[in-house]
């Protein structure tokens, strides 16, 4: 087994930084069906705000709401400035969540819209749970009329959310029209994600990206075979197999790139083991469980490939589809602090088990589902809102593969009140384009802090040891008109209660953007 990996420095940039992002005509398409309740929900919106306050004044963009139809907020594409940043995000906050999803539908209406474009390449920037319900719901069939409808130069940016995205049919969506993909579960902090793929948005990648050694017959089963596609300042890496031990194999290492192509060699050795390596069979059988997914994503199912990917599982212990193997001794509750009214608790469990139901101390009873991609049991119910907060316990009853039935008893904590929360500007008034610090101190079960002030990116407050407060730093827009601004900031504790406050800030406009 083998991995090669390869870091990019097209455009000479500092290891770690975006490159340049050039004018760039964006389409957000916004998922809106019933499926993106909840939580889901959430994360999907603090992701399109994430991205519209990363436009810069040169780009042009317009969003699109989908469900079984679709909404659009403009006519024509719209010139960034915050009062078109704002109209977006009310336009949204004015929708509501409806029906299925006719992916078909948005993605054509999405096409359209990228003709209206007058200038170089558009991104279609997605963000959804991948799931098709209504019209075409074959996978196969839409990626197959994508494609065909697509032109060159309209490239799809997907951002799924939950813990049901579908990855598989997302990623081809991606790779047939050379985006990028990248997902979420809906109870993740999604800061460091959405600053990752947004640094990618309309950024030419480096595609088309082969490995070659001098001697054709050296390796097989190299992966990834699609979606060979790198952006720079990033990494790359292909896993394979080599038949047989060898020293000084010539790698070569090839792509396309506006800025330059890449062509990379270097001479290897081939051991017959290297324990520093043990983890590399893994790797590799992961890859090649993925690429036997796809096929089967695009071709139907084959006894062929579903027994190799169990068998591959099994030997590697790995969660798949096909398989379910659960790792925790014992059960493990999750959430354990829950608001009244809170939807979901998740439990983890022994390997042996197949079934769970939980038993609530108000009397309910439910079955829970498995999710093989997180390797855990989901159920969602209704907290009674009339609960007192405090500590309760609920009852497990667990199932193995032969029958026998365990309990096990957990607790969990009802927790119904907001942080407490107080917060301070370093100043009243600021200029545009100015820094100004905000300190908050709130309750020690909260576990997220945001400041939000119109025409600026959200910015998350993080605990300072040295201020023995949480911290964060917001950047005034340049080109804001002067005025009084509401700063408003959010807190929330592990129950998903929420608390805010708000600050006046007195900023002295710039120059129009």
């Amino acid at each position: 087994y083998f991995q090669a990996m390869a870091t990019f420095n097209q455009t000479r940039i500092t290891p770690g930084q975006a490159p340049p992002a050039p004018p760039r005509s964006l389409i957000f398409l916004l998922d809106t069906s019933l499926s993106m309740q909840w939580e889901k929900l959430d994360r999907a919106y603090e992701a399109l705000e994430h991205f519209l306050r990363g436009l810069t004044p040169q780009d042009q963009f317009n969003l699109l709401l989908f469900n079984d139809d679709v909404q659009k907020l403009s006519a024509a594409p719209l010139n960034v400035d915050p009062a078109a940043i704002e109209r977006a995000l009310e336009f949204v906050r004015q929708s509501y969540l409806s029906g299925g999803t006719n992916f078909r539908l948005a993605l054509d209406e999405a096409l359209e819209t990228a003709t209206r474009f007058g200038r170089g390449d558009v991104a279609i920037v997605l963000i959804t749970d991948g799931n098709p319900t209504l019209g075409t719901t074959l996978s196969r069939r839409i990626l197959q009329q994508f494609e065909q409808k697509a032109k060159a130069g309209v490239r799809a940016y997907i951002f799924g959310v939950g813990t049901d995205v579908n990855a598989q049919f997302l990623e081809e969506l991606a790779r047939i029209s050379r985006g990028y993909y990248a997902s979420v579960r809906q109870t993740d902090d999604i800061s460091f994600s959405l600053r990752q793929f947004w640094g990618k948005v309309g950024i030419e990648p480096i595609h088309d990206l082969t490995l070659k050694p001098d001697d054709q017959d050296a390796f097989y089963h190299v992966y990834p075979e699609v979606n060979r596609t790198a952006y720079d300042g990033t990494q790359f890496a292909f896993v394979g197999r080599y038949r047989a031990p060898r020293r000084n194999l010539k790698l070569t290492l090839e792509g396309k790139h506006p800025a330059r192509n890449v062509k990379l060699s270097k001479k290897v050795d081939l051991p017959e083991r290297q324990e520093a390596n043990d983890h590399l069979p893994r790797v590799w059988a992961r890859a090649r469980v993925d690429a036997l997914l796809r096929q089967i994503e695009l071709e139907g199912e084959s006894a062929e490939f579903i027994d190799e990917i169990i068998r591959l599982s099994r030997r590697f212990n790995f969660v798949t589809p096909y398989t379910a193997f659960l790792a925790a001794p014992r059960a493990l509750l999750r959430p354990r602090v829950i608001r009244p009214g809170d939807p979901v608790l998740r439990v983890r469990t022994d390997p042996s088990i197949r079934s769970v139901v939980a038993v609530f101390p108000f009397g309910l009873v439910k079955a829970m589902t498995y999710l093989s991609d997180e390797d855990i049991w989901e159920t969602r119910f209704p907290a009674p809102t009339t609960m007192d907060d405090g500590q309760y316990h609920c009852r497990l009853i667990l199932t193995d593969a032969d029958g026998r039935v365990y309990e096990e008893q957990k607790a969990f904590t009802i927790d119904s009140r907001p942080p407490r929360l107080k917060a301070q500007l370093s100043q009243a008034t600021a200029h545009a384009g100015d820094e100004v610090i905000i300190t908050a101190n709130a309750d020690q079960d909260t576990r997220r802090e945001v400041a939000r002030m119109y025409g600026a990116q959200p910015v998350h407050i993080v605990w300072d040891a040295q201020a023995k407060a949480s911290v964060g730093r917001l950047r005034i827009p340049s080109g804001l008109p002067s005025g009084i601004y509401n700063l408003t900031i959010l807190a929330e504790d592990f129950a998903h209660n929420s608390s805010s406050v708000e600050l006046e800030l007195e900023v002295i406009g710039g120059l129009p953007w």
